[in-house]
């Protein structure tokens, strides 16, 4: 039996190198960047460079064609981290890339996109539940941030079901739905988690930043 065809968007990234053993023992995967090395200046093989920001779909569109899933770790870095719109002008640009990677992959009939959304997608509730004001945030509460990074999440996630509605999309003139997954990632990296005490919520807090 072949095995499913998967895209990794942001293939060179921290998110994406912790994927990409699995994903290449699992899936006939196809790593995609516009980098060939991570941030250890190591070379990731495979990878194909592609812009998923341009907004020239037809010049990459070739990759998505025939893909069972795309996986999408890609991140637009601020030029200039003390600058607050430098922020917001890169978030805005993730916002762009994450259209162009919903609306390429439901054109090439892909069935599914997996996004890596954050924890920061629901900033605003944090300290509000670590000052006891409130016990948790709850899958049917609507995400807020209190910053530029995890206001580009919540867009990626509402824009996410807007193309799994599909009212707005159609191809070759029919309506068509999108499914997509939402992760919200924590702390990528190995935890105490296991040593919090049940309740000790600034312990979990700890665990789980980004």
């Amino acid at each position: 039996m072949s095995k499913r065809k998967v895209v990794l968007i942001g293939a060179c990234g921290t998110i994406a190198g912790l994927l990409l053993p699995a994903l290449r023992e699992r899936y006939d995967l196809l790593p995609v960047d516009v980098r060939t090395t991570n941030k250890a200046g190591e070379t990731i093989d495979g990878v194909v460079i592609a812009d998923v920001l341009d907004p020239d779909r037809d010049s990459y569109r070739h990759l998505f064609r025939g893909a069972d899933a795309v996986v999408h770790c890609g991140f637009v870095v601020p030029d200039d981290r003390d600058v607050p719109e430098s922020h917001f002008r890169a978030e805005y640009a993730n916002i762009e890339m994450a259209f162009n990677i919903y609306q390429t992959a439901l054109e090439e009939g892909v069935r599914r996109v997996v996004v890596a959304s954050s924890n920061h997608a629901a900033d605003y509730y944090e300290p509000l539940i670590l000052q006891h004001k409130m016990d948790v945030v709850t899958p049917d509460m609507r995400a807020l941030s209190d910053n530029y990074y995890g206001w580009a999440k919540e867009c990626y996630e509402h824009l996410g079901f807007l193309f799994a509605v599909g009212k707005m999309n159609a191809v070759d003139g029919a309506l068509r739905q999108l499914e997509n997954v939402q992760v919200r990632i924590g702390g990528p990296r190995e935890t105490d988690v296991a040593n919090c005490a049940p309740g000790d919520m600034v312990c979990v807090r700890r665990a789980l930043g980004a």
